[in-house]
């Protein structure tokens, strides 16, 4: 009985796990898989990425995420500052994300006027919204530098 029990976890854990996502670069903010749904990033708060912050250029930068479902329409926001709970400023415009794997976004520009200069923290946020209306969530802190080099090797 125990066994089956086990494997019912490892089977409910698996597919939990299988219906969200990861950003791989810029680093997400923290391993969100539990708590994805909340609103803005994922439920991991600011406190835990303030030494997990990637270098990314003043013009803009690469994003790597890995979908796991299927489809989804797929939103990546910006918000300016240190401690952000507003991520009001659009990066790329909505998309339908079909199939899942690797996505890259080798260059993403920004905005003008928001007075980005050398040493600015952001966050860019992530959502990803299911065919059945779920949200979920996920944030990776930055700083702009000027002299910020690209994605590692084999993240792309």
């Amino acid at each position: 009985m125990r066994f089956l029990s086990f494997l019912l976890g490892a089977a409910v854990s698996v597919s939990t796990v299988s219906a969200h996502f990861a950003v791989t670069y810029p680093y997400w903010r923290g391993d969100s898989y539990a708590t994805q749904w909340t609103y803005p990033c994922g439920g991991v708060n600011q406190s835990v990425s303030d030494s997990n912050r990637t270098a990314w250029p003043l013009d803009g930068g690469s994003l790597v995420f890995t979908p796991t479902h299927d489809n989804a329409q797929t939103y990546v926001n910006l918000g300016v500052g240190n401690n952000v709970t507003r991520l009001n400023v659009t990066l790329v415009p909505p998309f339908n994300q079909t199939g899942n794997g690797t996505f890259c976004f080798p260059k993403i520009s920004i905005p003008s006027g928001l007075g980005i200069g050398e040493g600015t923290n952001a966050s860019i946020q992530v959502i990803q919204l299911s065919h059945n209306g779920g949200a979920l969530y996920n944030c990776a802190d930055i700083t702009f530098r000027k002299d910020a080099p690209g994605p590692p090797t084999g993240i792309t």
